[in-house]
């Protein structure tokens, strides 16, 4: 607004962030009223002085406020050492080599933590040869069949728990893939043409089907008795 003047009802940024200008002026500061000229409405201003010196106030007052809190001591607060100490605590206790035990608890906890769609568990049990609903979720988590994963040597348990991890990834799965050595985007050319030669075959064997099948004889039209 011209004239040195700024609307009650105006955002300003003096403050640093965005405010009414009504909102940084003190509560009995008596604003200006100025008729619009071309409405003839009554518009409530402040002087741009008077803004100026209420942001000023207000940023002297937050800093202020700032010296005066007392600082946060210095090193870890009690949770984190805590975790400090229980995560040291781990290394110390973990034995020389991680037997079978430990890797059948790691599993489990793996199968806990992920995430993975019960749709998609259908892979994990197609590749270890288990029925269909073998591995499930459920909104309260779900859980390993113990004795299919019972019976899984060292490897496959490790490949377990990579599968799992991998279902549960989703867009960021391919850092998995790379260790394996695999390309996702290459695999996926090799599904889509291995589907397109098998609807090919498809249509073919329908085709042959259609052609081997004996046509019916076809009746001739009766003749009509003579009057």
């Amino acid at each position: 607004m011209e004239g040195g003047y700024v609307a009650l009802d105006a955002t300003t940024y003096v403050t640093g962030g965005s405010k009414k200008v009504s909102a940084i002026l003190p509560a009995d500061y008596k604003p200006v009223l100025i008729q619009h000229p071309a409405t003839g409405r009554i518009i409530k201003v402040a002087t741009q002085q008077a803004v100026a010196a209420a942001a000023g106030r207000k940023t002297a007052a937050r800093s202020s406020g700032a010296i005066a809190r007392p600082a946060k001591p210095k090193g870890p607060d009690d949770d984190e050492q805590l975790l400090d100490r229980l995560v040291d605590l781990m290394h110390l206790k973990s034995p020389e080599k991680f037997g079978r035990a430990w890797l059948r608890a790691l599993a489990d906890q793996v199968f806990q933590t992920c995430h993975v769609r019960g749709d998609h568990l259908r892979a994990v049990a197609k590749a270890f040869g288990w029925p269909a609903g073998a591995v499930s979720t459920s909104w309260y988590g779900g859980r390993l069949p113990k004795a299919l994963v019972d019976k899984l040597d060292d490897r496959r348990l490790v490949l377990l728990m990579f599968d799992l991890v991998f279902l549960d990834r989703g867009y960021d799965r391919g850092k998995i893939l790379a260790l394996f050595g695999i390309k996702e985007s290459a695999e996926r050319d090799w599904v889509i043409a291995e589907r397109k030669k098998a609807a090919a075959l498809a249509r073919a064997a329908r085709t042959a089907k259609a052609s081997a099948a004996p046509k019916k004889a076809v009746k001739p039209a009766a003749k009509g008795k003579k009057k």
